[in-house]
């Protein structure tokens, strides 16, 4: 999550590798450091001495309903079947 870098030409390739029916969200980088920590993905800037930089993440997966408002967030590791069953619950609560 670089909103500098992540523009939105660099994340529709990305994101389309994984599935045509996700989003992609970028903006101001302190717009999108306020979101990713509300909803516990939180990441930081660690600029070097030369000036260069780096950015640190969490691998923690948001999860987001149909209507976009915040469901919850799985921590790693990640089990393939805790996964499938915790979206199959999420899929269930929207019908």
């Amino acid at each position: 999550m670089d909103p500098a870098r992540d523009t939105p030409a660099v994340l529709a390739p990305y994101v389309a590798h994984f599935s045509a029916n996700f989003t992609a969200l970028t903006g101001e980088f302190l717009d999108v450091h306020r979101f990713a920590t509300q909803v516990n993905i939180p990441f930081r800037k660690s600029v070097e001495k030369d000036g260069s930089y780096s950015i640190d993440h969490s691998a923690n997966l948001v999860l987001l309903n149909p209507k976009g408002d915040f469901a919850g967030f799985l921590m790693p590791p990640f089990d393939r079947e805790r996964v499938v069953q915790v979206l199959e619950l999420l899929r269930k609560r929207e019908l």
